[in-house]
């Protein structure tokens, strides 16, 4: 496959070629360089900041608005948003939709966002590969969902545009009247994986496609959306959760934020937790870059934890993060589980554990841990591997300068 046909998030980073060769501090700064092309963009294509793209987030961010309003006025829970996807992006869909259900519990509004992952609940600690790739269970879980729905709004995550599980909902969602359909990833649709889905009789590209004609119609404008801004190739190749999760985290809580702020009359604020309000969403966009920006600056402080953490895997230890805090703990479960099929990682080299474990999620199916379970995340689940030699990372909110 030449350079030109390869997809955008499967390429190799120019900044990041010699990764492998460089030390802790170097491994820091090529991060920082990578990641600025969430913001800055990537050679000659449309990027987050750009017109377009900032016309589609407020687009999606209207038609969010309406629903959460038309729920609060019908005093029921008739309309939805789902956001659904595989692996990493599963799971931020899980992150964001329980962070912004506690939003609107807290305004007295319905709990209006659902969430999807491939593979079910389990998926959200350790990957579940072979619900990734049939688009018929996709729809099964989406149905189940949408059965007493009048509305749904479905966000569909594939930051490389090839997921077979959200190709096959968004397929179904685009014949139900009832509908509206965002994809939110980060290749162009050209770009996008165009091989058979084993058992279908689609490949992605034909159903983004499809999803980018039915856009421009007159029936589909206003309904169907593609959100697509390119950040680049990852600093690691091929490893979407890392500049892409980023990305898909910014965009979500970009929409939602303006989304409940017009719907509830809430400040417009960068994440459900921010204080400060906002202008608008070109100033919450460069809230997130700020941030982005800030995080680098501990540079001296970084790159010694990458060198701890290394020297322990290479050794045989493990990295474990622990929090006290519930949104802290979900993305240290995230970043643990994509390290196995990312990273050639085993499950126990990086794992996380909250005080709370699974009461803290809350997700659909529960507290899925046993005893010696290795979906134990709770403290608890810790003690029986502390015989190897541990790093470990105490996530915790940054506390204000005295």
């Amino acid at each position: 496959m030449s350079e030109d046909t390869t997809p955008i998030s499967e390429r190799s980073n120019e900044l990041t070629v010699d990764i492998d060769l460089a030390s802790p501090r170097e491994i820091v700064r090529l991060f920082r360089q990578s990641d600025a092309q969430i913001f800055a963009g990537y050679r000659h294509f449309a990027g987050i900041y750009d017109p377009e793209h900032i016309a589609t987030i407020e687009a999606i961010a209207d038609v969010v608005a309406e629903v959460i309003r038309e729920s609060a006025r019908d005093h029921d829970s008739r309309s939805a948003v789902v956001v659904t996807g595989s692996g990493t992006s599963g799971r931020l869909a899980f992150f964001c939709c329980r962070a912004f259900n506690q939003v609107l519990k807290d305004a007295g509004f319905p709990e209006i966002f659902h969430y999807l992952i491939a593979g079910g609940d389990r998926a959200l600690i350790q990957a579940q590969e072979q619900g990734e790739d049939d688009p018929n269970i996709a729809v099964t879980d989406l149905k189940a969902i949408d059965a007493d729905k009048d509305r749904v709004v479905l966000v569909s995550i594939t930051c490389g545009f090839s997921a077979p599980y959200t190709a096959g909902q968004m397929h179904y969602a685009m014949s139900q009247p009832k509908y509206c359909v965002v994809l939110l990833g980060f290749n162009t649709v050209e770009l996008s994986r165009d091989v058979p889905i084993e058992g279908w009789d689609k490949t992605f590209r034909q159903v983004a496609r499809a999803l980018q004609e039915s856009s421009l119609t007159e029936s589909g404008r206003g309904r169907h959306f593609i959100l697509n801004p390119v950040v680049g190739p990852e600093p690691i190749a091929g490893s979407t959760r890392m500049k892409g999760g980023s990305a898909t985290k910014i965009l979500l809580e970009t929409v939602f934020s303006r989304a409940v702020s017009a719907a509830c009359g809430l400040p417009l604020t960068p994440a459900p937790t921010a204080g400060k309000a906002m202008a608008d969403m070109v100033d919450v966009l460069k809230r997130f870059e700020n941030t982005c920006r800030d995080a680098y600056l501990s540079i001296d402080q970084l790159a010694p934890v990458i060198q701890l953490a290394g020297q322990a895997l290479s050794s045989g230890g493990r990295v474990v993060y622990l929090t006290e805090e519930d949104s802290f703990g979900i993305l240290g479960l995230l970043d643990a589980s994509e390290c196995p099929p990312t990273f050639g990682a085993s499950f126990e080299d990086v794992r996380c554990f909250s005080r709370k474990g699974w009461a803290a999620m809350p997700n659909r199916d529960g507290d899925l841990s046993g005893t010696n379970d290795p979906h134990n995340h709770s403290r608890r689940g810790l003690e029986p591997n502390l015989h190897r030699l541990v790093v470990v990372l105490l996530l915790a909110p940054l506390l204000p300068s005295p």
